[in-house]
């Protein structure tokens, strides 16, 4: 899914992204930094985020940690929850 992100989003120039990985793993939460000294692209996001989304998935991780879902997942939390624990999260 990434690499057909990579070619709907354009070609991006990863040599110069940053990826920073840190949390507190003993609880099994890791926090992703990544970025872009030209700052924000709307395609470094379209690109990274399906791989982040799957990969979690794949390990059964799931998109919330100690800090909730928030604004800009719940469309992600049905890869690692089922749809009774979103009902109750409700």
């Amino acid at each position: 899914a990434a690499a057909a992100a990579a070619g709907a989003a354009g070609a991006f120039d990863f040599s110069r992204v940053s990826v920073l990985g840190y949390g507190h793993l003993g609880d099994g939460n890791l926090h992703l930094n990544i970025s872009s000294p030209d700052g924000y692209d709307a395609r470094l996001e379209r690109i990274i985020e399906p791989h982040v989304y799957e990969w979690t998935a794949s390990v059964d991780g799931s998109v919330s940690a100690e800090h909730g879902v928030g604004a800009m997942k719940p469309n992600e939390v049905s890869r690692s929850k089922p749809a009774a624990a979103i009902e109750l999260m409700r």
